[in-house]
């Protein structure tokens, strides 16, 4: 049974929600099939990893039919898929009851159908005053003060159907449209920023960027006063359509000024498209974008949102963006803190490789360049770094230990998994990684034979796509100096 749609969706639960699954099954309002009570207990036990023979689906048949009858593919198929609907009816439920108003919106809606007008009245009051409690003002706010007074004009239509003059005056309406256009808005911007991610990193633009352009503009000039995540979300997308400095530095004020009124997803976003945009900047020779990266990342510390949502592991990307330009920056005693402090909550998979790259990185900025090559040795790639940063490390160990012949040899292969893998990485990814390559291989040979080139340190700061830039610029220094 390991394989079936009814593990995996008991896979995904937490233990609190197991229990609360079992009490939900064995309630006669949802359930009056006590086969999938028996199920759910046999199975219970076997949470969370459902593995091994216990789960067998004859082992499990007898168990909830009884040894004297023997298996039937089909009769276990539909009591699976019976169970499997009552865990679909358990998670729409609790979804709904963890919006702060959305339940209150849907009980003033069948209040409305019943002609129910007393007892809407006694609800309305403490759901718009729910409304208001609710700590920050998101997507799930506007939708549902959107929702709460469509329901409320609703009402006054029906209740004084003559009285349209009083009805169309209504200030709390005219609030509930502006929450549809800033819902709408929020959601255009959101997903308009991953079209512009994709683009950016993929170099693919998208037919209806125009369009979609107009209409959030036109949105954004027609709300008076949008909500702090609109507003975030504006900023960000216009900082990466344009480029423009103007809205990475508003941007990053306004998440300092009420970082705690954003929901913790949306200051997250916000901060790794920060991230985003800063690294862009450094890739095209905007030095001082490296401290603002590590501030940021600084920053991402102290609110947790270098944490994964929901759980205390640490992002891996973060971490190892973190460490790497805190050394870049000069800041090696806060990049082993930091790794001392966040690898032991690196998810278990990826602990130990995580751990032995970024130790790679640190021996590398303190000059330990033999133990460095030891960490680099065992430190395998994965989603999170990649061959490409093992040997882009590797390349500036072997530049400054002076071993030519390694490096020109590491230089030949390293070019050939470039063109071997262009399809595997982003164009910019190759076109940075190639120009890194190429400058560090005519690097060497000035080292090596003892030559200048008073032109390479130009050619370097004016390459529009290179990484490691300052690295370069820094040997290409020690060789006109």
């Amino acid at each position: 049974m390991e394989q079936t749609r009814l593990i995996q969706y008991l896979k995904i639960l937490s233990a609190k929600e197991m229990d609360l699954l079992a009490a939900f099954v064995e309630s006669a309002y949802h359930n009056r099939n006590n086969r999938c009570i028996q199920l759910l207990q046999v199975l219970q036990p076997h949470y969370p990893r459902f593995e091994g023979a216990g789960v067998a689906k004859e082992k499990v048949y007898a168990r909830v039919f009884g040894k004297e009858h023997s298996y039937n593919d089909q009769v276990m198929r539909n009591l699976c898929s019976r169970l499997t609907d009552l865990i679909h009816r358990f998670l729409a439920i609790e979804n709904l009851f963890r919006q702060s108003v959305l339940p209150d919106v849907y009980l003033l809606g069948e209040l409305n159908q019943r002609s129910a007008y007393h007892l809407f009245e006694y609800e309305l009051k403490p759901a718009r005053q729910n409304l208001e409690k609710m700590p920050v003002k998101n997507e799930d706010y506007l939708r549902s003060r959107f929702g709460l007074e469509l329901e409320a004009f609703m009402y006054y239509n029906r209740r004084h159907p003559d009285d349209v003059p009083a009805m169309i005056k209504q200030k709390n309406l005219n609030a509930g449209i502006e929450a549809l256009g800033e819902y709408y808005l929020y959601y255009l911007l959101n997903h308009y920023l991953f079209y512009l991610n994709a683009r950016n990193i993929y170099q693919q633009p998208f037919e209806q960027e125009t369009q979609w352009r107009h209409t959030i503009e036109a949105l954004w000039q027609t709300l008076p006063n949008v909500s702090v995540p609109v507003k975030a979300y504006y900023l960000l997308v216009e900082m990466l359509a344009t480029g423009t400095e103007k809205y990475y530095l508003q941007l990053k004020q306004l998440l300092r000024d009420f970082a705690p009124q954003l929901p913790d997803n949306d200051v997250r976003n916000c901060y790794i498209n920060l991230e985003n945009y800063c690294m862009k900047a450094t890739r095209d020779g905007k030095e001082n974008y490296l401290t603002e990266l590590l501030d940021i990342y600084q920053t991402e510390m102290q609110l947790n949102t270098h944490l994964n949502p929901g759980e205390s592991t640490v992002s891996v990307m973060w971490l190892v963006n973190a460490v790497l330009i805190a050394l870049r920056t000069g800041n090696i005693a806060w990049a082993e803190t930091t790794l001392q402090q966040c690898h032991e909550i690196l998810p278990q998979q990826v602990q130990t490789d995580v751990y032995h790259f970024c130790m790679a990185n640190i021996c590398f900025y303190k000059q330990q360049y033999n133990q460095a090559m030891q960490f680099l040795a065992v430190a395998h790639p994965n989603y999170y770094y990649s061959t490409i940063d093992i040997k882009c490390l590797l390349l500036r160990i072997f530049y400054e230990k002076g071993e030519f012949s390694l490096l020109y040899a590491q230089i030949d292969t390293f070019k050939h998994y470039l063109t071997n893998n262009e399809d595997s990485f982003p164009p910019q990814r190759i076109a940075n990684t190639g120009n890194f390559v190429k400058f560090t291989a005519r690097l060497a040979k000035l080292k090596e034979y003892h030559l200048t080139d008073a032109e390479i340190a130009n050619e370097i700061a004016t390459c529009p796509q290179i990484t490691f830039r300052d690295w370069l610029l820094a040997k290409a220094k020690e060789i006109t100096d």
